[in-house]
């Protein structure tokens, strides 16, 4: 499982679908999700902490693109 709080702007992000997607942002608590990423093409979505497009697992479908792996972070770069 991993943990979108441990990531650093600029962070590349894998998707379970094998798109590469840069963290932006956390959120503040106010906001309906977590984390603000950035897909290939420059549009923005959102991700809870566990890397999930939605929080209710119900509503949770195959196509989503959620994180599966956080490939880079700043302390790998130091």
């Amino acid at each position: 499982m991993i943990d979108l709080r441990q990531c650093q702007p600029g962070d590349k992000l894998l998707t379970k679908h094998g798109t590469t997607l840069v963290y932006v942002e956390q959120l503040a608590d106010s906001h309906h999700c977590d984390h603000l990423i950035k897909y290939p093409n420059g549009g923005g979505g959102f991700r809870t902490h566990s890397g999930h497009v939605f929080r209710n697992p119900s509503v949770r479908m195959d196509e989503d693109e959620d994180i599966v792996e956080i490939l880079t972070t700043k302390s790998d770069s130091q």
